[in-house]
């Protein structure tokens, strides 16, 4: 739960000056701003715009049960009496979307030019490396914090969070109580969602960095081009002052081959010497990892906790970062070698019984990348829990599929969060999928109940083997129908194995 804060106030009157005229009797006290219901506090005003064919004010109701001061509503053709209907004071203001900015400036300050704000987009990897460099920044004295997937807050007291990247008057908020706490840095995800529909367009950008960019929310962006042309945004338009690309992707790198920009650009790459940050002699074991880490003309030998090919970039990227805004090598060392693994990303399950990794894979990409990275710490057998989410891009269940029949030994396939989608017909596309590059004598099963799926792999699985459970990763529920459940991977996984939460 999102803890209220009433250190900011103003009178509605005020906020309004040159959009509206307030009565006395409507002039209340406000304390913060919502723009989605869903995030209203005690004494908010929620601004209810008109956005392609739903109004804000279809949800006025649920933001005055959370506590909304006022309502600000957009003019639009289609307001009746009935949409009026407000328990607390309801407030007209013409083209409300194009002032939303202006108002949350009024009323928050320019807190957000005050923190140095890092900015990681890309298909996978976004939230590992923002939580990453949180943790580093945290390490090094600069108090960092989050906004995506994993929360928002410092990484010590984190609130759930609503949206990878919330809107505007959210991210406001969040900032605001940032700098209250002494923050000044924050790492930040940007979604492709966000950045096609300009949540970030008003922020100072210190550092945008990409990870990779790969299939994904296609249910969303309709093509693979407006999908990259969205992550583009960060690049190209948020004027950033410094931006850090993953040349190992192909996007990022013919981005960085014609870079014209006037922002600093770091390349960093697994492989490439000719990178700006690259890694050389890279060793894996099952301590973690050792490699080389070349910054301009430093070479550091690192050891690193965290397990996977994958890391090894994400610690890349967060070098990168870390060293374009000109920390030392040796602070750059220490505070790498500090860095604990993210929840629910390459999450070992603790067990002297059977090895269980937990990992948020949940594209074909991620999947592929996953395996890949349990394979090098573990030699036996692979076994592969997963499943995909119903209502998100179906397009992608098939490819899953394939990926892990292909590099998984054994799969079983059931429940992700299927939400209202029939979670045989999601079962259905992924199974077709898997049987187009399975192996003869390949044991593929379809076991939809999450916690069977996992018991069973634990049951099959030899102390050799390694079961692999992909999509879920941090989550804590799971979604069948219109209900949500509480389901922990790692908890169900450690209670299965151990009949404790040994994690």
């Amino acid at each position: 739960m999102m803890a209220t804060t009433h250190h900011n106030r103003q009178r509605l009157s005020d906020l309004l000056t040159g959009f509206a005229s307030i009565a006395p009797a409507d002039d209340v006290e406000i304390y913060g701003i919502s723009q989605f219901s869903g995030d209203t506090q005690q004494g908010d005003v929620f601004l209810a715009t008109a956005n392609g064919t739903t109004h804000g004010l279809s949800y006025q109701q649920d933001a005055v049960a959370r506590g909304a001061a006022a309502i600000v509503w957009e003019t639009a053709a289609t307001i009746d009496a009935e949409h009026l209907d407000c328990a607390v004071p309801s407030v007209e203001v013409p083209a409300l979307s194009k002032h939303v900015f202006e108002l949350i400036q009024r009323f928050y300050g320019p807190v957000s030019q005050d923190l140095c704000i890092n900015a990681v987009t890309g298909t996978d990897g976004k939230s590992s490396v923002t939580h990453l460099l949180a943790q580093a920044l945290d390490s090094l004295g600069q108090h960092c914090g989050l906004i995506g997937t994993l929360g928002y807050g410092r990484l010590s007291q984190l609130n759930a969070a609503t949206h990878t990247t919330p809107p505007p008057a959210r991210l406001a908020r969040e900032f605001y109580q940032l700098a209250e706490q002494g923050c000044q840095q924050v790492a930040i995800e940007a979604s492709s969602h966000a950045l096609a529909q300009g949540r970030l367009h008003e922020l100072k950008i210190n550092t945008a960095i990409l990870t990779n960019i790969s299939h994904d929310h296609l249910d969303y962006h309709q093509t693979q081009e407006e999908y990259i042309a969205a992550k583009a945004k960060l690049f190209f338009d948020a004027k950033a002052e410094h931006v850090v690309l993953n040349i190992d992707d192909a996007v990022a790198e013919a981005w960085a081959q014609s870079w014209e920009q006037t922002a600093t650009l770091i390349r960093y790459s697994m492989t490439r010497m000719d990178a700006d940050v690259y890694a050389s002699s890279i060793r894996y074991s099952a301590d973690g990892v050792d490699l080389n880490l070349h910054l301009a003309a430093d070479r550091l030998a690192i050891h690193s906790k965290l397990l996977g090919p994958f890391n090894v970039s994400n610690l890349l990227a967060v070098a990168a970062t870390l060293f374009v805004q000109g920390f030392s090598g040796d602070q750059i060392k220490s505070s790498l070698e500090q860095l604990l693994p993210v929840p629910g990303r390459m999450q070992v399950v603790r067990s002297t019984a059977r090895h269980v990794v937990v990992d948020f894979a949940h594209t074909a990409n991620a999947l592929q990348v996953a395996i890949a990275a349990v394979r090098v710490h573990y030699s036996g057998r692979l076994i592969c829990v997963f499943g995909c989410g119903g209502e998100r891009d179906q397009a992608k269940r098939q490819m899953m599929g394939e990926v892990a029949a292909r590099h998984a030994d054994e799969i079983i396939i059931t429940n992700d969060n299927p939400r209202t989608e029939a979670p045989n017909a999601i079962a259905a596309e992924i199974l077709d999928g898997a049987q187009k590059t399975a192996t003869k004598g390949q044991k593929i099963t379809v076991i939809l109940d999450r916690q069977q799926a996992i018991a069973e792999a634990i049951n099959r699985s030899t102390a050799a083997d390694v079961i692999l459970l992909a999509g879920k990763g941090h989550e804590a529920e799971q979604q069948i129908g219109d209900q949500k459940y509480p389901f922990d991977d790692v908890l169900v996984a450690a209670e299965l194995l151990n009949g404790r939460a040994d994690v």
